[in-house]
């Protein structure tokens, strides 16, 4: 897509265009810092926290996925493009990691949360489990997002990623029976 195209979407001349944006690297390192700034945001949004702390941590952490899921869903194509720069230009991968950073410390932070209450397993080192967990969960949604899977087996996909989650992080003891009832036939 040529500056041009983007001047023309955005309904802006080229002139204010050019003055705000002297490239198009300078745009997609713009659009990195927006998005970067906004996903960690998202992803925070997405989490009931307040579910998962009342005794239902799985049902919160399947919700989170599928919420994640479809914000992935509407804009994959953007991300591909960070990740792809991210490997050929310095300061785009600086600003990728930047943003994957603040969603581990997170991750790491609802961690210590949880050992503190009492429900996640007190040996978890949170930041190497944040770590493990955020890549894992993109990676699988960018999965689920790229190919063309039945519907059912995505949802169970996404159901057994919270499952797999849940007791790495809980552990066997917590929250057991809230698999929804659906979820065995679904696997079947």
């Amino acid at each position: 897509m040529s500056r041009a195209d983007v001047a023309n979407r955005a309904g802006y001349g080229m002139g204010t265009i050019y003055h705000h944006f002297p490239d198009k690297r300078d745009m997609l390192l713009q659009l990195i810092d927006d998005w970067g700034s906004t996903m960690p945001v998202q992803r925070r949004a997405a989490f009931d926290v307040l579910t998962a702390l009342s005794g239902e941590p799985r049902r919160a952490a399947r919700e989170f996925l599928r919420k994640s899921y479809e914000q992935l869903r509407k804009g994959p194509s953007f991300y591909r493009v960070i990740v792809t720069e991210a490997e050929r230009d310095p300061e785009v991968r600086r600003r990728l990691e930047s943003t994957h950073e603040a969603i581990t410390s997170w991750i790491a932070e609802l961690t210590r949360l949880a050992q503190q209450a009492g429900m996640a397993r007190p040996e978890c080192k949170p930041e190497a489990a944040a770590f493990l967990l955020h890549h894992l969960i993109e990676s699988t949604l960018g999965e689920l997002v790229s190919r063309r899977l039945d519907r059912r087996l995505r949802e169970n996909v996404i159901d057994e990623l919270a499952e797999m989650i849940c007791w790495y992080l809980l552990g066997a003891s917590q929250d057991r029976g809230s698999r929804p009832p659906d979820a065995a036939r679904r696997r079947s």
